[in-house]
């Protein structure tokens, strides 16, 4: 193993360590408490799920690295194609969440008569309908097995459709921008025309105008970590020289934005939201009485199990 794998390696344990304990946290905050469980909440914690899945499939993979085994492309594919999958089904989620917000500022009264499950029902249908047919496809055009330097989800695919893949994230990635431009802009003329506005509308526009916050954040970090992983990676593509600093620490810092994309959410919604704030801390209150409980209880049943000494 290389420095920069050793290096590499150790930090995207690290972030998705990091990431994992978000993601559930989200998913646990998302069961425990019924606000959350409104339209935008579960297609937040929807993703949660998809990005939790995508970090733990790139676990499988950073093990084998450790462990110095020659990766195959079929092989890599079997983890990271499933993963690629997941991740088609995790920004189809994302673009359902900008039009729920442009939905919600542009006709909220209208929002409001929506069921919850119709926005999740529609993410997944769509997400399922991108990425079945592409991942079939990928199945049909496998080449022949080879040795790949690097396992990831854009060498697990076949060469002929790696470029249609980075298409398609691109397209849902300007779509997912273009959107909360769109929405913003509602939002800000309907909040200068608010005195205009009946009492009930201008109160639904405040909560979408707080929820708006917290989500374009996470959203754009997601987006913006994207685009910077592919701008690298074009860069590395022209770049000769694959051993100087130069090269390294653009290969380090794609990496860990891939792994950062999918690990930030729970840490934007803790700065963000008051809500999902005062959630988080009192999981985290909870675990720590948890786990002292659990702790007493086992100190006082090794006393009691002790043997009782003879005077």
């Amino acid at each position: 193993m290389t420095t920069f794998d050793l290096l590499a390696s150790i930090l995207v344990i690290v972030i998705s360590a990091f990431g994992v304990f978000g993601n559930t946290n989200i998913i646990i905050a998302t069961i425990r408490k019924r606000c959350f469980r409104n339209k935008s909440g579960l297609i937040i914690c929807t993703v949660a799920l998809y990005d939790n899945v995508s970090l733990l499939c790139s676990f499988s993979i950073i093990i084998r690295t450790f462990r110095g085994v020659v990766i195959m492309q079929h092989e890599c594919f079997k983890t990271m194609g499933f993963c690629f999958a997941v991740q088609l089904l995790s920004i189809c989620a994302l673009l359902t969440l900008a039009l729920d917000r442009l939905i919600a500022v542009s006709f909220p009264c209208w929002y409001t008569t929506i069921r919850g499950w119709v926005p999740l029902f529609f993410a997944t249908v769509l997400g399922a309908a991108i990425s079945i047919p592409f991942m079939t496809l990928s199945i049909v055009n496998m080449e022949p097995d080879h040795t790949i330097p690097v396992c990831s989800e854009g060498t697990a695919l076949p060469r002929s459709l790696q470029r249609y893949g980075n298409i398609i994230f691109f397209t849902i990635n300007i779509s997912i921008i273009a959107i909360y431009f769109i929405a913003y802009l509602i939002l800000f003329w309907r909040r200068a025309s608010r005195s205009m506005a009946d009492h009930v509308v201008s109160a639904s526009l405040r909560i979408h105008e707080r929820a708006m916050k917290s989500i374009a954040v996470f959203v754009f970090v997601f987006c913006f970590s994207w685009f910077l992983s592919q701008l690298l990676a074009s860069q590395l593509r022209m770049v000769e020289s694959g051993t100087s600093p130069v090269v390294f620490v653009l290969k380090l810092v794609m990496i860990c934005s891939i792994s950062f994309s999918y690990s930030h959410c729970y840490y934007v919604y803790f700065w963000t939201s008051r809500d999902y704030r005062a959630a988080f801390l009192e999981q985290l209150r909870c675990a720590s009485g948890l786990k002292i409980f659990v702790t007493s209880n086992i100190v006082m049943s090794s006393r009691a199990n002790a043997p009782v000494g003879h005077s």
